[in-house]
């Protein structure tokens, strides 16, 4: 949980973020950190393939996992 802890520090408590927003983020970080327990990946998206190191996911996998959603990386990078 100290990630987690550390990250909600750092981001999730900044004015910027919605409830909405800032309830997902958490939610999202206690499921990553129950899945992936011990990794030293500092990056918040993760999957299978990236826990034991510290590259970020690609970015076929982040459009896959998107793919049939209304959000797209573009959206999210430009609403963050």
């Amino acid at each position: 949980m100290t990630f987690l802890n550390d990250f909600a520090r750092q981001h999730i408590r900044e004015p910027h973020l919605d409830d909405f927003t800032t309830r997902l983020m958490r939610a999202w970080l206690e499921h990553r950190c129950a899945r992936w327990t011990g990794t030293a990946n500092p990056q918040l998206l993760i999957n299978t393939q990236t826990p034991l190191g510290t590259a970020p996911v690609s970015r076929t996998w982040v459009d896959a996992t998107l793919r049939g959603h209304a959000a797209t990386i573009e959206a999210l990078c430009v609403d963050r």
